[in-house]
């Protein structure tokens, strides 16, 4: 499973705009002539994974999953903090 999502990013599939997966019958990448929105969040996906691989010493999916999980729901708390910081016009604690 590991290297399969490590590899996913040199599959010869593309994200058609309904979502599905489509290949061409030789077994090229298609050329939809645009980017499907899967398209691009797939895209993404391969960019975050590289990132996390380039920091850790070997890979493992649920670790991974944790990860993103972990950073979203922190970026999340960060994005709220700041928003009540600007409501309330300056930090609560200061350093």
């Amino acid at each position: 499973m590991n290297s399969l999502i490590l590899n996913s990013k040199n599959e010869n599939i593309a994200f058609h705009t309904s979502g599905s997966l489509v290949i061409n019958i030789d077994g090229t990448k298609p050329d939809l002539g645009h980017k499907s929105s899967h398209q691009i969040e797939f895209e993404f996906f391969c960019e975050l994974l590289e990132y996390y691989t380039t920091r850790q010493e070997e890979f493992d999916y649920e670790e991974f999953f944790d990860y993103i999980t972990q950073t979203y729901i922190r970026m999340q708390v960060q994005g709220e903090l700041q928003k009540f910081l600007q409501m309330t016009k300056g930090p609560l604690i200061h350093y």
